[in-house]
């Protein structure tokens, strides 16, 4: 999953259907994370429009079907409660809405996009782990919109309408997945817009093994609603166990290349204006390390 695609580009591929939900030894700790904060917060992790139930329930069901077949060892389901194993029983309650309950038993953020007159727009939401955005900001708003900060992006752009293109044709039996990558200061999962001023500045930290964040995401359309669901998993490691890895260094030089060619306004929206040389540095350290 630690791949670096050239930065705001993309960049999808065919989605193999037998990776779609990644489940792995960090399981326990995402879901009790995604409890903890929905309890504080819930407001700031989940918000729907009021006609979207009947996709959410679809969702749900398509999620806990995909998980009781992937991973027979983990979930098990009696026709009332979903039990995930090592951590608790889930028992679907009418008063909670369906996606937020599906995102209590896989790691992936799940985000519901529905066309609109204004185009796909984020109409229901469980999100957990943003990477430098607010849930609030961009509930109910076009893609177009969503992505108009990021550069190349905004509005008539072409990648703008590449977009909602990509979306108006996805098919329901032809997933898509790409991958989107920073560099963080800290290994925290959830890093929601408040967090966003320190990204980057890295202040107080060392920028000697910083720490690589990759999100998974998938695009499935909904065979029923025929909305799209969009998933978001995160990975986040320190470069200095990356480089360990089978291809580590190829991944840590190839990271190196992606951070030397981003432009100033790209480099800015990723949080690393200020420290971009050094982080490079510093790669480019860890790739010559012999293991």
């Amino acid at each position: 999953m630690f791949t670096f695609p050239k930065p705001f580009a993309i960049g999808l591929k065919p989605l193999d259907c037998n990776n779609w939900i990644i489940v792995d030894d960090d399981l326990v700790r995402y879901l009790k994370e995604k409890d903890e904060l929905i309890a504080c917060k819930q407001g700031h992790l989940f918000q729907a429009d009021e006609d979207t139930i009947d996709a959410q329930r679809e969702v749900f069901e398509l999620l806990r079907d995909y998980v009781l077949i992937k991973y027979p060892n983990i979930y098990s389901y009696d026709g009332e409660k979903l039990d995930i194993k090592g951590y608790k029983t889930i028992v679907p309650d009418s008063s909670e809405q369906p996606l937020l309950t599906a995102s209590r038993f896989v790691q992936e953020d799940l985000i519901l996009m529905r066309k609109r007159e204004n185009g796909w727009s984020l109409v229901a939401a469980s999100l957990a782990f943003p990477s430098s955005w607010s849930l609030l900001e961009k509930f109910q708003k076009s893609i177009t919109q969503i992505h108009e900060p990021v550069p190349g992006f905004g509005d008539k752009t072409r990648n703008a309408m590449l977009i909602e293109r990509i979306f108006d044709k996805l098919l329901v039996d032809q997933p898509v997945t790409r991958e989107n990558w920073g560099v963080y200061a800290d290994d925290v999962l959830r890093h929601s817009t408040e967090h966003a001023a320190k990204i980057g500045r890295f202040d107080g930290a060392t920028l000697d093994d910083p720490f690589v964040r990759v999100e998974g995401q998938t695009l499935r359309k909904l065979p029923t609603s025929n909305d799209i669901l969009f998933t978001v998993r995160i990975y986040v490691k320190r470069a200095s166990t990356l480089i360990k890895e089978v291809g580590g260094k190829m991944r840590l030089e190839q990271l190196v290349e992606r951070l030397a060619e981003m432009s100033e306004d790209e480099a800015a929206y990723k949080g690393i204006s200020t420290v971009r040389d050094d982080l490079i540095k510093s790669f480019n350290r860890l790739a010559k390390r012999t293991i």
